[in-house]
This record gives C-alpha cells, structure tokens and sequence, in this order.
C-alpha cells in the first residue's frame, strides 16, 4: 500500500552524516542523538519528580543547576540536529516570503555562477534549470536574525552540493573534484 502525500508535500531526504568528525569528536549518528535525547529526557523525568523532595536552599540551588545544565545540553542537542542533520535546509522550517525581483536576480546569477564552473556546461546550450523551490531555500537562508546565520557558510554549502547531485541525479556530467567550490561558494552571496 502506498502512501499518499498532501498536495504540495514534499517529502526530503537528508543524509544524517554528511561530514566526516574531525578526529577528536564522536560523530552525530542517528544512534548517538537517541542516546542523548534519552539521556535528556530520562534526567529531566527524574529532577522533576525530585523536585517535590527538595529540603532546604542548598538543595534547591543545586537542582536549579542541574535542570540549567539539561537546559544547556538540550540546546546543544537541538543545534547540533540543526547544524549536522538539517544544514542548509533549514529554511524549509523559517519560510520565505519572495520578492519576485530578488528571486529572479539570484536564479540568474546563481544559474551563470554554475554555467560558468561546470565544465559539462561549457558545452551545452540546453538551459539549466533550478527548481524554485531551491532557490527559495537559498534565500531563506538570508535572515535577520544574528543567531540563525551562525552557520550560513556551511549551510550555502550544503544546498551548493545538494544542487549539483542533484544535476548528476538527472544526467548531468560532473566531476565533483574538478568544481572550484570554494569559488562557487564566495559566488554565491545572498543579499
């Protein structure tokens, strides 16, 4: 039995190690993240149900320093889900209200930054096409919000190499290796 999706669904797929840790970090698999969260979750579940025992200041103190330090290991849970899992696909959650000139000024220039790093497109003259909806990702990216651009470079990145898989997907020639991406990348400013 299939399932059907809602009209306008789109359903994505994200790989959950994209990068390879550095050498002295665990990595951030999916069976790493349960654990934590669970860790969270069971920690919380027990300080609050502490929290009816309390005696005197101290102890209060101290459990207000605890429920801080769960807190504090929640948010870093949440980014790293952010940061590591949903990259540059995070504007699928921030939404984008489109500026019909801004959007047309990006696709254009965004189009001719990859005709012009592809070698497979210098030969070609049929056009190259990005889906909309890709291009709202890439502007979303763009906010106002100090905290929310803390990692608009690797998210730019993310959707750069999400864009060429998915030409190589659809039969596009191309060599990751001979792509100048730190190019493509200082290219790709998003106004």
């Amino acid at each position: 039995m299939s399932k059907v999706q809602p009209q306008g669904c789109i359903v994505v797929r994200l790989p959950l190690l994209k990068h390879p840790p550095e050498a002295d970090e665990e990595p951030f698999t999916f069976e790493n993240a349960l654990r934590e969260l669970t860790e969270i979750i069971t920690l919380n579940n027990q300080t609050t149900q502490a929290a009816k025992d309390i005696p005197d200041r101290a102890a209060k103190e101290a459990w207000w320093a605890s429920r801080k330090e769960l807190d504090e290991r929640l948010q870093l849970f949440l980014r790293n889900v952010e940061t590591c899992w949903i990259g540059g696909f995070t504007g699928m959650f921030r939404g984008f209200f489109s500026n019909d000139d801004l959007f047309g000024k990006f696709r254009l220039a965004f189009r001719n930054i990859l005709v012009k790093f592809l070698p497979s497109r210098k030969e070609s003259d049929a056009p190259l096409e990005l889906d909309p909806r890709l291009v709202d990702l890439f502007l979303s990216l763009k906010t106002e919000n100090p905290e929310l651009d803390h990692d608009l470079a690797d998210q730019v990145e993310d959707l750069i190499c999400f864009v060429l898989d998915n030409f190589k997907f659809h039969g596009e020639q191309i060599a990751i290796d001979e792509i100048d991406l730190d190019a493509v990348h200082s290219l790709t400013v998003i106004d």
